[in-house]
């Protein structure tokens, strides 16, 4: 059995609070709320969070170890913008 994950996060819970709810991307939302429940220590094992958010087990060790090393901006994932083609008129 996994036990939580020790380590430091470094944004503040109200910090990610604010940013689950401005997010939209649900892959973001439930990255920020594991960092959340992470650093509020409200499950014992990292298999109990990753089982209560229905999120597999091995991708959250893998961006967890990415966040550990990098910070939360390198995992997150931001959209896309499109880019408008403008149509030019032969005449």
């Amino acid at each position: 059995m996994r036990k939580h994950p020790s380590f430091e996060i470094f944004e503040t819970s109200s910090k990610l609070r604010c940013m689950i709810r401005k997010e939209s991307n649900l892959k973001n939302i439930l990255r920020q709320q594991s960092l959340l429940y992470i650093k509020e220590k409200t499950f014992k094992k990292q298999s109990d969070l990753a089982s209560h958010l229905d999120y597999p087990i091995r991708s959250m060790e893998l961006w967890l170890e990415v966040y550990k090393e990098e910070g939360i901006e390198v995992i997150l994932i931001r959209v896309k913008t499109k880019k408008r083609k403008i149509s030019r008129e032969v005449q």
